[in-house]
């Protein structure tokens, strides 16, 4: 098969219209590289505070003053500030609330409501 037109090819496979054949080339050749696997997603090795607050809906000027006053991991390179994915997803866990009802009860909390359910009571 060396040295033969793409139409020889195509004629030898019993492919009668080029069109479909190159389609199907390319097809296969996409398919041997993975560039069609839609589950492939390519991680950056660092995001840009813009990119991280346009991903998170805060502002950049916030994530940027909260880099500053050091409350979010980041990493800092030639007086810029980035972010790799593992922070990105600690800051998400960092600032994740749970509900009242799965939190450990504190002394004071359990305090405030004895003192709410005793001035419940008919005296």
């Amino acid at each position: 098969m060396s040295g033969a037109t793409v139409f020889e090819l195509a004629a030898q496979l019993g492919i009668g219209d080029l069109e479909k054949f190159l389609k199907a080339c390319i097809a296969n050749a996409a398919m041997m590289t993975g560039a069609t696997e839609p589950d492939r997603h390519v991680r950056k090795i660092r995001y840009t505070v813009e990119e991280v607050a346009d991903l998170l809906g805060v502002s950049p000027r916030w994530l940027a003053d909260e880099c500053r006053a050091e409350r979010v991991e980041h990493v800092c390179l030639a007086r810029h500030r980035f972010f790799t994915f593992d922070q990105i997803a600690r800051m998400l866990e960092k600032h994740a609330v749970e509900p009242f009802e799965d939190r450990p009860t504190q002394p004071h909390v359990a305090r405030v409501l004895r003192r709410i359910q005793q001035s419940r009571k008919p005296g």
